[in-house]
């Protein structure tokens, strides 16, 4: 008997936000990365219709945006600093494959460690060294995106509780559960971050068998390990709102990610695929291309967790904290993301959302940004409409 499975993980998750959690192992609450009501499989009306899986899109996203490339930013002398004045960057480069690598434990007592300059992954399962430290370079450039986005990410402030991020890789459910304890959270949910660290089940990653150990499976994405990554850097924005902590997390989803780079000059295409249908490589949202947000938008990027995780809306909340995302961060104003600085650095010295409010506004009533996101995204290939109070 099928269940709906992201109605069960939206109303745990909703429930996650009030389970006693210390601050040094976890974020203000447990994040599931089968995401809320992700919509992990192709529709069976599209898988067996030719026709309309052939039909023409009528998505417009432009092939390339420009920005700088951006390499090892955790190497800079200011990395401590806040960075709102750096432009966002087309790319975002980790370190090389002579990264520094070490496998601490070998299969003792069932036990695969490895350890990179800021992680140490833990696994279950004999990952390989060659995957292993493929994995190591992703977490590591990962790293270093949270140092380069122009958003003042708390990881550039550095922990000095965190000697090392945690990643922990489970082949089956039944070890995840008993890592993590006995709560019906986990046997739903394939992937959560528990600062400061990330578990995962194997089955999450693009691994392809290679003789005894694995590989890389470079054909797909490591989308829940990247969309996890943002929330282990972010830790601290909490006070962002859900739109900008899930919206962003999803941005990072929909980056292609390719041999220690992000590629964030071409992640358009995947954003829009991603909210509207499904992308073999991306999975996706499904909401189609006439979206109708039923609340105003600016009480939309009020909402609460409870109301942002209700499993009713939780699929399309994620989808609409996307785009949200996206169009503050590249198609509100010049494309330069200069309001969404000033919005993060209001609430990251704690004047209030109202007046992070008013940066984005800029004198602009919340009607008239209404028209502005339709118009922008209509050029996309969105038809968005905003309804009323």
């Amino acid at each position: 008997m099928k269940t709906h499975l992201h109605v069960v993980v939206g109303m745990l998750l909703a429930l996650a936000a009030f389970l006693p959690i210390s601050i040094l192992e976890a974020a203000p609450r447990e994040r599931d990365s089968v995401r809320a009501g992700r919509k992990k499989e192709r529709p069976k009306r599209e898988a067996s219709s030719k026709k309309k899986s052939s039909r023409k899109s009528s998505l417009r996203p432009s092939a390339k945006r420009p920005g700088p490339v951006v390499k090892m930013p955790s190497l800079a002398s200011d990395r401590n600093e806040p960075n709102f004045g750096a432009p966002w960057p087309g790319k975002v480069v980790g370190p090389g494959e002579d990264m520094e690598f070490k496998v601490l434990k070998k299969g003792e007592n069932g036990q695969w460690i490895y350890e990179t300059p800021n992680f140490e992954m833990h696994s279950d399962f004999d990952l390989g060294e060659q995957a292993a430290r493929s994995l190591g370079r992703l977490l590591e450039t990962g790293y270093e995106t949270g140092m380069a986005l122009p958003c003042n990410s708390p990881v550039r402030a550095g922990d000095a509780r965190v000697k090392k991020y945690g990643l922990f890789l489970f082949a089956g459910q039944d070890e995840f559960v008993k890592t993590l304890g006995n709560n019906p959270i986990y046997r739903m949910v394939s992937a959560l971050t528990r600062y400061p660290g990330i578990y995962l089940l194997q089955k999450t990653l693009p691994l392809k068998p290679a003789g005894k150990e694995f590989a890389f499976d470079k054909e797909r994405q490591p989308t829940v390990l990247k969309h996890e990554l943002h929330h282990l850097v972010g830790k601290g924005n909490e006070d962002l709102g859900m739109w900008y902590i899930e919206g962003m997390a999803e941005y990072m989803l929909c980056t292609p990610y390719a041999d220690g780079v992000f590629h964030f000059d071409l992640n358009e295409k995947p954003v829009l695929e991603y909210v509207t249908g499904y992308n073999e490589v991306y999975q996706g949202r499904q909401l189609g291309t006439k979206i109708t947000v039923p609340v105003p938008l600016k009480s939309f990027m009020n909402l609460g967790i409870a109301e942002f995780m209700s499993p009713q809306s939780a699929n399309f909340n994620y989808g609409m904290a996307l785009l949200c995302a996206y169009y503050w961060a590249h198609l509100d104003g010049e494309g330069d993301a200069a309001r969404l600085k000033k919005y993060v650095q209001v609430l990251q010295k704690r004047q209030g959302r109202e007046a992070a409010f008013n940066e984005l506004a800029a004198g602009r009533s919340w009607e008239e940004i209404e028209k502005e996101f339709a118009s922008k995204y209509r050029k996309l290939g969105l038809e968005i409409t905003f309804a009323g109070e």
